[in-house]
This record gives structure tokens, sequence and C-alpha cells, in this order.
């Protein structure tokens, strides 16, 4: 997996390319959310259009930064999710728990600061 992070208006952007397989609570993408959220950072849009192929593990990932988000008031977002990754979403019931947007600009209007 490879990870790029930056903020926007006091919301963490992720962009994701490759696969999402063997996921460990040691990978960055937990740092970066850590870090991110020790700083007030209560907002995240995560881009996963160059993902290419995710597992359970990688789900899994995604959930427990939602939750991550979820349990400081925020919330956590994907973009534009490939064919593949929407009918894993779409199958595993998923498609219901996130919010999916088209573009970095709609999710990051979703994503309000929260002061």
């Amino acid at each position: 997996m490879q990870l790029q992070a930056e903020v926007r208006n006091q919301i963490l952007l992720i962009r994701l390319s490759e696969s999402l397989l063997q996921v460990s609570k040691d990978e960055p993408i937990f740092k970066v959310a850590d870090e991110h959220i020790a700083e007030g950072i209560r907002q995240c849009a995560i881009d996963i259009s160059q993902v290419t192929y995710m597992s359970s593990a990688g789900l899994g990932a995604l959930i427990v930064l939602l939750t991550k988000f979820r349990n400081k008031g925020g919330e956590l977002v994907l973009i534009n999710p490939s064919e593949k990754v929407r009918s894993l979403l779409l199958i595993t019931k998923l498609e219901g728990i996130f919010s999916v947007f088209n573009t970095v600009e709609e999710a990051l209007q979703s994503l309000q600061p929260i002061t």
C-alpha cells in the first residue's frame, strides 16, 4: 500500500494506491491518522480510486479508521472506489456505513471542520 497524506481546511486527506491486503496495527495509515487526531483533526477523506484490490483485512482497516474518527466526534468518507471495491462494499453491506463520493472536492465539501 502506498500512502500520501495532507491536511486541507482541518480535514485529513489520505490517498491510497495499490492493494489493501495484509494490514497490521503498525501500518503507516494508522500512525498518520493517530498523529492527526492527536493534533485535533476530526475529519478524514480517503481517496481509494487507485486501490486495485482490497481484502477483508483492508476493509477491516477502513472500519478501524472510521471508528477512530467517529469516537472523536468526527467522520471518515471514501472517495471514488473502483468497481471491484464498490462491489466488495455492497456485498459486505458496508456501503451503508461509509459515505462515498466521486471526487475529492465533493468529499471535502461534505466534511465540515469541527470547532
